[in-house]
């Protein structure tokens, strides 16, 4: 089953601007070492069951350009290079950060970002980003080995790689994220104790998910991410290290647990849920409502418009939005996102 994960390193409080509700991901490769290993396990495997051929370097370039510094780049909090393995392609990677990186900040999206598992890209491509194109952050996984999703090793080595490539300044943040099963917690917990030794600046548990009515839902009981929220809250260890704790909900559950968002809490109109536990523990949820989260797969089609969760399960893609479309696509997001901040300021500002 897939597992909710961040798709986007954001520090709270964060001094990025309310205007920007909307999350990119775009797939801007199809390859990734870990194929042969990850088997069926694969998210992306799963979910781009039907996808067509993989877009060209030149097409895969000129979306994310239009995408993360394009005319329409204001209304993107964030946007996140995903994959495979987006470090596989390092130098569409180094193109892309030019980029956004030649744009003014008010013209372009607020953070670029990598989704990646990949020590060897990582340590590679730090030299040259760190030489003219640093990115915003790089989120990796942590997990268990009981899940069969990664071995002790591997996390060691792929620590190392994130904590030199922000040592050197071609990252300026990164985050783990990690996979809470109903018996895993004392592995998680050791992992957490891992990571925060390091210079992590976020570390997010989410659980395995399951289709429910239509929707993707936890299959982890609610009173195991309690137990496992209280386990961290109680935890010196965690409270006195420099590594913020998020753990990421399917929204049921977040709902369970902090109630359901409402304007004057700043919470229907943003781009996810968020209710702080302590100082540094706070549960998330994306937004469901369409329009908060895109996601474009290597061929150019648009595949959800709300929750990454939903993709290749009961709903299927969201559409067929190749590449020419997405510039008018954001066009009318921006005319909904204006009429939709206009409603929502009062209470923004409260």
């Amino acid at each position: 089953m897939p597992a909710p994960a961040e798709n986007a390193l954001e520090i709270l409080p964060t001094a990025l601007d309310e205007a920007r509700q909307i999350l990119i991901n775009q797939e801007i490769n199809s390859t990734c070492a870990f194929t042969r290993a990850c088997g069926s396990r694969c998210i992306l495997s799963q979910t781009n069951s039907s996808a067509g051929k993989p877009l060209d370097e030149l097409s895969v370039v000129e979306t994310a350009i239009e995408l993360a510094a394009g005319d329409s780049s204001h209304l993107i909090r964030h946007y996140c290079m995903a994959g495979k393995e987006p470090f596989e392609s390092s130098d569409r990677i180094l193109r892309i950060s030019r980029a956004w990186h030649s744009k003014p900040s008010r013209q372009r999206a607020g953070t670029i970002g990598a989704i990646s598992s990949s020590a060897s890209g990582i340590r590679d491509m730090s030299p040259r980003l760190a030489g003219s194109a640093p990115l915003s952050w790089v989120l990796a996984s942590m997990d268990a080995a009981s899940t069969g999703m990664r071995t002790f090793a591997n996390n060691r080595t792929l620590l190392d790689a994130l904590e030199e490539a922000h040592r050197v300044g071609a990252i300026g943040d990164f985050g783990i994220n990690t996979l809470l099963t109903e018996g895993n917690h004392d592995e998680v917990i050791e992992i957490g104790r891992i990571v925060s030794k390091s210079a992590a600046a976020q570390w997010s548990v989410g659980t395995l998910m399951a289709p429910r009515d239509g929707v993707m839902s936890s299959a982890v009981d609610l009173s195991t991410m309690f137990r496992m929220i209280e386990r961290l809250s109680k935890d010196a260890q965690f409270s006195a290290g420099p590594t913020h704790i998020t753990m990421d909900l399917d929204y049921e559950s977040y709902c369970a647990i902090a109630g359901t968002p409402s304007v004057n809490d700043r919470g229907r109109n943003r781009w996810r849920f968020e209710h702080q536990i302590s100082k540094y523990l706070t549960i998330i949820a994306l937004n469901h409502t369409p329009g908060r989260f895109l996601r474009v797969r290597w061929d150019g089609e648009l595949l959800s418009m709300s929750d990454f969760m939903t993709i290749g399960q009961r709903h299927g893609r969201y559409g067929n939005c190749k590449t020419h479309r997405l510039s008018s696509l954001l066009r009318d997001l921006d005319g909904v996102e204006s009429h939709r901040l206009k409603a929502s300021l009062p209470a923004l500002t409260r």
